[in-house]
């Protein structure tokens, strides 16, 4: 068989695999009334993202029924560091907002900015922390502000190529079929690499 069918193959599986990942978070999230089944939704297609870059075995086994056990698996857990997170971010964007128009101090402003970008890359390493580690609310946290700051040069990285990502869904007509799982790609290859760095740094 030609390089060209083999890459046709390849290129068809992939669309299908995102198809499926993009089909079953919608389900979830409407299955759990959105609210409730958006992060659960999330970490179950960052899960099967993670295994297919593994070449584990599961990736290639993705239906509905696993899909859906995978989500009920990281329900209680993604949901409770999706809405502390949210909490979060709003507080500190809402006290940024404070200080830029009332305070104008330029070192409150300056220290809630800088908290707040933290903030902003701890929380994309926060459901890929939960997914593989399967760690307590307080260590997700720690966890995933630990992979920011061991990880600052891909952190940067990740945001453009999710930036790249979001833009390029609105000009790709295919890709504006599977925007989640286009976005979580990015998100998701970055937390990997960072997780899996880390992982053989404890190994030596």
């Amino acid at each position: 068989m030609s390089k060209l069918a083999l890459g046709s193959i390849r290129f068809g599986e992939c669309l299908i695999f995102t198809g499926k990942l993009q089909l079953y978070w919608f389900l979830v999230v409407f299955r759990y009334f959105i609210c409730g089944g958006i992060y659960p939704a999330t970490a179950a297609v960052i899960h099967y993202l993670i295994k297919s870059y593994e070449g584990n075995q599961e990736a290639h086994q993705l239906n509905w029924k696993n899909f859906l056990r995978t989500a009920q698996i990281n329900f209680k857990q993604s949901n409770q560091v999706g809405f502390l997170s949210g909490f979060i971010g709003v507080f500190l964007y809402v006290d940024l907002r404070i200080a830029l128009v009332f305070t104008r101090n330029i070192y409150v402003t300056g220290c809630l900015g800088v908290l707040l970008l933290l903030f902003i890359g701890t929380f994309l390493y926060l459901i890929p922390s939960i997914v593989r580690y399967r760690l307590t609310l307080k260590d997700s946290f720690r966890q995933a502000f630990f992979l920011l700051l061991v990880n600052i040069p891909n952190t940067i990285v990740m945001l453009i190529g999710m930036g790249i990502a979001l833009v390029t869904s609105f000009y790709i007509p295919l890709l504006v079929l599977v925007p989640v799982p286009l976005f979580l790609l990015v998100n998701s290859w970055f937390a990997y690499q960072g997780m899996r760095k880390l992982e053989k740094a404890n190994e030596k």
